[in-house]
């Protein structure tokens, strides 16, 4: 094992932090783009099986942002945490595995690390089972990074969990990977490739979240949303005494739900006022679809700007109390 120097992110975090640093501009761009809509990537749903995978079971991807990639299972039937886990190894465009196993499947012959997988990917036919080949998984050399939450040292395991002496020459991360994780490690690697065109077509950004939002029984208003700093500065010219941060709103809103007609809204209601946010919650029945109808009534004053604004006018808000 080898020792961490510091406690700077896991290993492989590191690593693709170093390697996304020497990228040009557009591509880092482009990475942080896809953390922000990962789904958009989701690998195309092909021809589902309900058969459990077995090892040299070899299958079929197609990703939107890269030509169709095929990989093989290593192993099945993996159950260190009762997780019954499948591991593959997927290729790279134009790599042949019958070519590849072989030669003990070199590292620039991958796509991506290798991976920790649920059936769900054949069932719900992300993974598309095509054939079968000879796989001899002592010859792979593959291993996973565990985490150690103390920070102490880099743990190299294999697949149930035993230790590695040594670091293996493919690396994947401990764990199993969610739905959708494939498909990002594989956008990730396309883009830094340069096999994925940017933007891809069809891909739109995802709207900015709004100035207010909701979640269960609370709702959230962002005062630093630049939307609500707009309307900070229209309140300021108008009384230059008014600081629109999240204290003034708290101090605004019964007269703001009254003129909105919506004093009901106060009910069950607790206010936490700080000076960038201000927090609301309700208890009691319904507590969820009123938190959520305060959000969008919050997003439409800071939208138009007139009702606050025109509360601000008449002095009826105490600044200072």
């Amino acid at each position: 094992m080898t020792s961490l120097e510091n406690c700077g992110g896991t290993l492989l975090a590191r690593r693709r932090d170093e390697r996304v640093a020497r990228q040009p501009e557009q591509v880092r761009r482009a990475l942080g783009e896809l953390d922000e809509d990962p789904r958009f990537f989701q690998l195309r749903a092909l021809r589902r099986s309900r058969a459990y995978p077995e090892p040299g079971d070899t299958f079929r991807l197609e990703p939107p942002c890269c030509p169709p990639l095929e990989g093989v299972v290593v192993n099945s039937h993996v159950d260190p945490m009762e997780e019954d886990a499948i591991v593959v190894l997927v290729f790279a465009p134009g790599v042949s595995l019958e070519a590849a196993l072989p030669m003990g499947v070199p590292p620039e012959s991958l796509m991506i690390g290798p991976q920790m997988l649920t059936d769900l990917y054949w069932r719900r036919g992300y993974l598309e089972r095509i054939g079968r080949v000879e796989v001899d998984r002592r010859s792979i050399g593959y291993g996973f990074y565990v985490i150690d939450p103390l920070c102490r040292e880099d743990r190299f395991e294999d697949e149930w969990g035993r230790p590695l002496p040594a670091e293996p020459r493919l690396l994947g991360g401990r764990g199993l990977a969610t739905d959708v994780g494939v498909a990002w490690e594989v956008a990730r690697e396309a883009l830094i490739r340069g096999l994925c065109p940017w933007p891809p077509p069809g891909w739109a950004p995802p709207p900015p979240p709004p100035a207010a939002t909701s979640e269960g029984r609370r709702a959230l208003l962002d005062a630093q949303h630049p939307d609500a700093l707009a309307l900070a500065a229209r309140a300021e010219g108008v009384d230059p005494a008014c600081l629109l941060n999240g204290y003034a709103w708290g101090a605004m809103l019964p007269e703001l739900l009254s003129r909105a007609g919506r004093p009901d809204l106060l009910r069950g209601l607790s206010t936490d006022p700080e000076a960038g946010a201000l927090a609301l919650s309700y208890r009691g029945r319904g507590a969820s679809s009123r938190a959520a109808e305060l959000a969008s009534l919050l997003n439409a004053l800071v939208a138009s700007g007139e009702e606050v604004l025109a509360l601000v006018r008449s002095g009826k808000v105490d600044w200072d109390g």
